[in-house]
């Protein structure tokens, strides 16, 4: 087999040819597989914090059904409730599905004799502020 002028500068040419195709589609599809792979990241990453604002949102309305609950037993005259243990407990349930050490323990010295009525509106303020700070 005698290879020509001709012949070399053809295959050198394919050669070239096929490199430089390969390179174009290689490096393409490279560049489509990473925007895939940012598309995938960024999806889990707008999901876990569509589920963390989710929580946020819903642990929100946790805290703002037991501020309702508790500033209407502290507010309404005695008369309005009609059984005040079972009020108590309600919260005291609420409390427990919210599952915060720090609310758990103000709203049970928010029941102490001594500095009563601040201590109340003292856990109403820290109530509210839970509340902002979970919205935001």
């Amino acid at each position: 087999m005698e290879f020509n002028k001709k012949s070399i500068i053809l295959l050198a040419l394919v050669l070239v040819l096929g490199l430089s195709t390969g390179f174009y589609f290689g490096n393409n599809r490279q560049q489509k597989t990473d925007g895939i792979v940012q598309i995938v990241k960024d999806d889990t990453e707008n999901k876990a914090t569509s589920v963390a604002t989710a929580n946020n949102i819903d642990r929100a309305k946790q805290k703002l059904d037991l501020l309702k609950s508790y500033t209407d037993f502290v507010l309404l005259p005695p008369e309005k409730i009609v059984d005040a243990n079972s009020y108590v407990e309600a919260m005291k349930t609420k409390i427990i599905k919210i599952n915060d050490s720090e609310i758990i323990s103000k709203f049970n010295a928010s029941w102490e004799t001594e500095n009563g009525e601040q201590k109340r509106l003292d856990f109403i303020d820290f109530l509210n502020d839970k509340i902002k700070s979970d919205l935001q």
